[in-house]
């Protein structure tokens, strides 16, 4: 069922020093999307929730305290039709080269010359997850270097589908994806059959618990979420694979980094690299059995 609920729209002003922990603290809020324009980032929420613009006021009041020039005044928040949402994001969205192989790009652009030989289709909707956020491109980096032909890929919390997308194009001969929320699964699904692997990627609605693995091993696990729903992930995982599996973790700012690392070595996962992009990073490890 798609969400027609319109949107608040919330314009933060930003400077150099404070775009990278301001983008973080609006994903951590609940954004479904944020868009970065000269001197300020335009957040997306759903309407129903509540006290956003004041949590954001006063985020910013705690940067001017820390000597950030932030002013708490400047925000402009202004409510956005269910069907204008598109429209916001084309102004910003266009294609984008990501690691050696990969282009995503919307389906309003044509392919520009000289693009790469895997080459993903994503148009903004109400999922998360258009290769333009530092995490999806650290999974997707992290993909394109892993990923061998034929492996066999579980994608958890799986937004648009691009990761799933690109593991196929990749290689993998198939992927196993879910998401929570209904409207994700019914684009990811969209956008699979847009990039011709509809057949290859197998998506669902549940949560880890009610998730019914298929009876196959798998190579890799990819989840883009965030710290919370990776921890609370991770007894489930050790009771799921009594087998060596690789995993490709983000949706984490680099403050995390110790915490996250702690609780990977709890539940026996061996992390082999870390990586950062501005303000997020992403973890490469293996199941330990």
């Amino acid at each position: 069922m798609k969400n027609t609920c319109d949107w608040l729209s919330v314009a933060v002003p930003v400077t150099e020093a404070t775009l990278d922990l301001m983008l973080a603290y609006l994903y951590e809020l609940g954004a479904d999307g944020i868009v970065e324009q000269t001197g300020r980032l335009e957040a997306f929420f759903p309407i129903s929730m509540s006290g956003v613009e004041e949590k954001i006021r006063a985020r910013l009041q705690t940067f001017r305290d820390q000597g950030f020039a932030a002013d708490p005044d400047k925000i402009a928040v202004q409510r956005i039709p269910n069907q204008d949402w598109n429209r916001e994001w084309k102004k910003n969205y266009h294609s984008l080269r990501i690691g050696r192989r990969l282009l995503v790009h919307p389906s309003w652009e044509p392919v520009p010359a000289g693009a790469p030989d895997c080459v993903i289709q994503i148009d903004p909707e109400m999922a998360f997850g258009t290769g333009t956020h530092a995490t999806t491109q650290l999974c997707l980096r992290l993909l394109e270097e892993c990923i061998r032909p034929g492996d066999r890929v579980l994608d958890i919390g799986t937004g648009t589908g691009i990761l799933a997308i690109a593991a196929v194009k990749l290689g993998a001969e198939s992927v196993h994806a879910f998401d929570v929320d209904a409207v994700a699964v019914e684009t990811a699904a969209r956008n699979a059959a847009a990039n011709g692997v509809a057949s290859a990627v197998h998506i669902s609605v549940a949560e880890p618990s009610t998730f019914l693995l298929p009876p196959h091993r798998f190579d890799w696990v990819v989840a883009n979420i965030n710290r919370d729903q990776i921890v609370r992930m991770l007894p489930w995982l050790q009771s799921v694979f009594n087998y060596s599996v690789g995993i490709i973790l983000s949706g984490l700012i680099v403050e995390e980094e110790a915490l996250i690392l702690e609780e990977l070595a709890r539940w026996r996962w061996e992390v082999s690299a870390v990586y950062h992009q501005q303000e997020w990073l992403a973890c490469l490890a293996k199941m330990n059995v």
